[in-house]
């Protein structure tokens, strides 16, 4: 009887090991490395999206800066959603508007 992950033959010059995975195993393996990949590229997009409204909002470009923060606040960013609200407060590539300003706030 082997050993329980795999067996090593010794009479090979070299001995290898090898290891045996179940079905289930492998297919959990699968997800779990899909899911990561996934979520890995999420991270990147977000960061991508506000590095560009953070460049533009420092820049003046207030209305692009809200069209790349938009997506993020919407996605329950509640720091964006708050920069939102200020740029709303402020009047800052929008209209004034204390109403938007404190929906913003609240989500």
């Amino acid at each position: 009887m082997g050993v329980p992950y795999g067996e090593i033959h010794s009479d090979s010059p070299s001995p290898a090991f090898s290891v045996t995975i179940s079905p289930m195993k492998r297919i959990l393996t699968t997800l779990c490395m899909t899911l990561a990949v996934l979520l890995g590229s999420a991270g990147i997009s977000w960061s991508a999206n506000f590095q560009k409204g953070l460049a533009a909002y420092d820049s003046g470009d207030y209305a692009t800066a809200l069209r790349e923060f938009e997506p993020l606040a919407e996605q329950g960013d509640a720091g964006i959603q708050n920069f939102i609200g200020a740029m709303y407060n402020k009047g800052q590539g929008v209209p004034q508007d204390d109403k938007t300003a404190v929906k913003w706030y609240r989500l």
